[in-house]
Parts: C-alpha cells; sequence; structure tokens
C-alpha cells in the first residue's frame, strides 16, 4: 500500500534525481548538504588515522575492528561510514554490530563533538557562501584500555547559487538543513546613523561652553 507520505518522498526522490542529472548534463553539478558532509567526514577521519601509526603494531590483524559511537548524532552514519571505509583501505577487517564481535575485538570510538553547515549571502548578488565545519574525537580502545585518541577538525567551504539552496536541502536529512544568514544594509547603516549621532551631541556640548 502506497501511503501519501510515500507518494511524496517518491516525488522528492525522483525530482532530486533529475536536478542531478540536469545539473551534471550541464557541467555545473553542485554537491548537496549531504555531499558536503560526506566530504567533511572523510577529511575529519583521514586527519584522526595520520596519527595512528604510533600504536599500529598493537593492532592484531587477526582480530576485526568494532566501529562504535559514543554518543547519538544524526550524522553518526556518515562519519561511521568513512571510518569504515578507511579502515579497510588500511587492511583490516571491521564491524559495527557489537554483540558479534569478539571480546578481545579493538575499538574504535568515535564523537561528533561539533557539527554544522552555515551560509552567508551577500547584499547583492546570487551566490551564498557555504560551510560545513565537523570536529571529529577518535579513540582507540584495546583490552578495555584507552591507547590512542585524537581530535581532528575538517571546514569544507565553497559557493552555491541562492536559488539552489532548497534543492540542495533533503527532506529526510534534515539535520544537514544550511543556515543561512541573510545581510542586510541594515547591518551597516545602524552603526553608521549611531556614530552620526553621537558625534553631534558631542560637537554640541563642546560648541555650548
Amino acid at each position: 500500500m502506497i501511503t501519501s507520505s510515500t507518494f511524496r518522498f517518491s516525488l522528492c526522490t525522483i525530482a532530486c534525481i533529475f536536478f542531478l542529472h540536469v545539473e551534471r548534463s550541464r557541467g555545473t553539478y553542485i554537491p548537496t548538504n549531504i555531499d558536503l558532509t560526506v566530504r567533511a567526514a572523510d577529511v575529519a577521519v583521514a586527519k584522526s588515522l595520520a596519527a595512528l601509526d604510533t600504536v599500529h603494531s598493537q593492532l592484531s590483524s587477526d582480530l576485526p575492528a568494532l566501529i562504535t559511537a559514543e554518543t547519538k548524532n544524526d550524522a553518526n552514519w556518515i562519519v561511521e561510514h568513512s571510518l569504515a571505509s578507511a579502515l579497510l583501505k588500511q587492511g583490516f577487517e571491521v564491524m559495527t554490530d557489537s554483540t558479534a564481535a569478539p571480546s578481545a575485538a579493538p575499538r574504535f570510538t568515535f564523537r561528533v563533538a561539533d557539527y554544522s553547515i552555515t551560509g552567508w549571502s551577500g547584499l547583492r548578488g546570487g551566490e551564498v557562501k557555504r560551510r560545513c565545519h565537523l570536529t571529529l574525537v577518535l579513540r582507540l580502545i584495546i583490552g578495555g584500555e584507552l591507547v590512542w585518541q585524537n581530535e581532528a577538525d575538517s571546514v569544507i567551504r565553497d559557493k552555491i547559487p541562492k536559488n539552489r539552496l532548497e534543492v540542495l536541502q533533503n527532506v529526510t536529512y534534515n539535520f544537514a538543513d544550511l543556515e543561512l544568514e541573510e545581510r542586510s544594509w541594515g547591518r551597516f547603516i545602524e552603526p553608521a546613523v549611531v556614530s552620526s549621532v553621537l558625534g553631534t551631541l558631542v560637537y554640541l556640548f563642546f560648541s555650548s561652553r
């Protein structure tokens, strides 16, 4: 049975696929907010694992590495995928099911300490400066003891057309919605008015003496 919500989701999916096809065919493919988050996660994971050489000899190739999240975060599944892919490339066998993992298996635990997607639009023009920031804390536990940890920041920036903002969002993953700050002339006019009033008051004060 197809419900109205399923129908709407299907239409949204078809529309997104059509948009991506059109944009790619024009040679102007624009990453979605989820795409940007994946890039940020990949960079943060790569930075963290780059410092893993100090304890690499303690890792057993006979046991799979278990990946678990320390805290709940909507972006955990993206980081988990990036971490698993990176460890597989390094020759590790990985698991994400703690109930099936051997008790002696090394554990990579991670925490998304900070994550945001923000944007700023100028006073004129149709572009938005987009910024995705992700801070990842990664720990390695062997035999119940913490043997290594690292924290890495990742910032991905780009520019996107303002009229594409809604298309680049995703109703299913609204945690990746962009927070847009639109700058107006008022931001610049108000300080100028205040300065002018203060200057006039100071002038009147000294001229009346």
